[in-house]
This record gives structure tokens, sequence and C-alpha cells, in this order.
């Protein structure tokens, strides 16, 4: 799926989702960090969206840039130096290559440091 960001914050999004859903707070709701997060969630400008796996970064900045910070969570980042205009399919290759050889944790810690002993 390819996303166009246009005129869009990830902290407005995120401030906006707590915000509507401020009204309803009250003691019933659920208050484990699961029931939390869903309460987020269905307040996102696409709550149906899910979590990016591959967040390529063009230009060769290396930050994130306020874009979906809630959805970026746990996505793998590859940065390049190419500007989006000269973006083409071979780099696109590149990144899902470099993608597919990453061991993905989704925010546990490894047992051991890549290349030592478990």
């Amino acid at each position: 799926v390819l996303r166009l960001a246009v005129n869009y914050g990830g902290r407005a999004e995120i401030a906006d989702a707590f915000e509507s859903q401020a009204p309803r707070q009250d003691a019933t709701l659920e208050s484990t960090d699961e029931g939390r997060e869903r309460r987020v969630i269905e307040h996102l400008y696409e709550p149906g969206m899910p979590d990016l796996d591959l967040l390529i970064r063009t230009g060769g900045e290396f930050r994130i840039s306020n874009f979906l910070l809630w959805h970026c969570s746990y996505a793998e980042l590859y940065f390049i130096p190419i500007l989006w205009p000269d973006f083409c399919a071979d780099h696109l290759d590149a990144a899902l290559e470099e993608y597919a050889r990453r061991v993905r944790r989704f925010g546990s810690i490894p047992t051991a440091a890549p290349g030592g002993d478990a």
C-alpha cells in the first residue's frame, strides 16, 4: 500500500486521538495497556490502517519527520540518499532485500548481541 500524507503530522494525529476520547473517560474504561492502546487506535485518522512494516526514508535524512508516529513504533527503517523523484524499482528492490534479512523483534530485547553467544 502506498499512502500519501499531505498536510499530515503524527503528533497532531495522536493528540487528536486523545482529545477525541477525553469526554468518554470514566472509571468503567478498561485500564490495561492493551485496552488503552485500543482506545487510542480507534480514534486515529485511519483506525483500520495496519502498522508499518518498513519505512523507506529518501533524501539522505536520518529522521522520520513526524510521519505516522503511532504506526512506526515497530517499523524497520531504511534510509537512502536518493531523492524521491529519483527513487526507482531497483532502489525498492534493494530496500526489500535488506528488510528480508532483518530479524524483527517488535520491541523485545535480544537474548544476545548479534554475532555473540546466546
